[in-house]
């Protein structure tokens, strides 16, 4: 079987264009790694036609020679970003071109027998609604540094319209940390609290809707709270498992949500999840921004280096307004975006 991918930088990887066997070393060398653990037996060749800097017009006008006349069995395409993020000077992004030239692409593909599967470009929303950042996220999380997240125009809603084509989606993955009772309105409730807890239900409800998978952390301890060093730090018995201050506040979770109980600020469980998962976009919202988020928020880093991990801060509150902005200051110095 002949795998193809088609693509700009993020595709590339760094291949070598001299050699036409070269993968690279992003994701399309995952792929091929990954395909040839799981299928032993079956001989497989990919091969990688990423171009750093290519536009849709650009993979429309080497589509023959680079990809058609190479008969593959299946075409990987993902296309968008440097159309909306390399505009030419003076010119702005247009939707129907791109989608012309789009779609003709996406013809040629299906008219030559080759079975074409669309990856997701990455996207993720900004304060400014009008205006979503379009970077260079690879698929399988894969990214580098140096090419940091842009503003830009949505590029991705028209790419969606693939008549029935199969997509890889960017999975993305909200995490929501101990929004419980006790850290509300409880035995360590506060007023800064109470005041993000409608924002997240917001928050929540527009994650679901864009297609993340939601999860939660729920602080948990036992009647010996009091004995534990947590609790001789922060003698203020809470969240003890089953009681109605542990409960994670009415209306949050749903059937099917992951819950991850943990004992201490931060969860490896959820890290081990995640990285399981393979999610490529993860967001954090909850209680407290100065303890359990960004405890969260650094192992999930540890776990998934190459994930865009970000905090909302407007969905956060710490224990006083200064610790908080004083962990989100530190977590902005280790690489998790800090979204406002």
């Amino acid at each position: 079987m002949k795998i193809i991918f088609l693509g700009d930088s993020i595709t590339e990887g760094g291949r070598d264009r001299s050699d036409p066997a070269s993968l690279g070393s992003e994701y399309v060398d995952l792929f091929y790694n990954k395909l040839r653990n799981l299928y032993e037996n079956t001989a497989f060749t990919v091969l990688n036609r990423g171009v750093s800097g290519d536009r849709i017009a650009d993979m429309a006008a080497r589509l023959d020679t680079d990809v058609l006349s190479e008969k593959p069995d299946a075409v990987i395409l993902l296309a968008g970003v440097n159309d909306v993020v390399r505009e030419p000077s003076g010119k702005k992004f247009d939707a129907d071109a791109f989608a012309a030239v789009y779609e003709d692409v996406l013809k040629r593909i299906k008219e030559s027998g080759a079975r074409l599967i669309v990856a997701e470009p990455f996207l993720f929303a900004v304060p400014d609604k009008s205006q979503p950042e379009c970077g260079h996220r690879r698929v399988l999380a894969r990214r580098r540094a140096s090419h940091p997240p842009r503003r830009a125009a949505h590029c991705g809603q028209r790419d969606q319209k693939t008549g029935g084509v199969p997509m890889i989606p960017c999975k993305k993955l909200l995490v929501v940390v101990d929004m419980q009772e006790d850290f509300i309105g409880g035995a360590l409730g506060t007023k800064e609290a109470q005041a993000v807890l409608p924002r997240i239900r917001e928050r929540i409800a527009a994650a679901r809707k864009g297609g993340y998978a939601v999860a939660f952390t729920r602080d948990t301890h036992t009647q010996g709270y009091l004995s534990t060093r947590e609790g001789k730090n922060l003698p203020v018995p809470h969240c003890i498992a089953g009681s109605a201050g542990w409960q994670i506040a009415e209306g949050l979770a749903q059937a099917g949500d992951k819950i991850f109980d943990k004992p201490t600020f931060g969860s490896t469980a959820l890290a081990e999840y995640a990285a399981a998962e393979g999610f490529a976009q993860i967001e954090l919202v909850g209680v407290c921004t100065d303890i359990c988020v960004i405890s969260n928020a650094l192992l999930l880093k540890a776990y998934l280096p190459e994930a865009e991990i970000s905090v909302r801060a407007d969905c956060c509150a710490g224990v006083t307004p200064e610790s908080h902005a004083r962990a989100l200051g530190a977590m902005a110095a280790c690489q998790v975006e800090i979204l406002r």
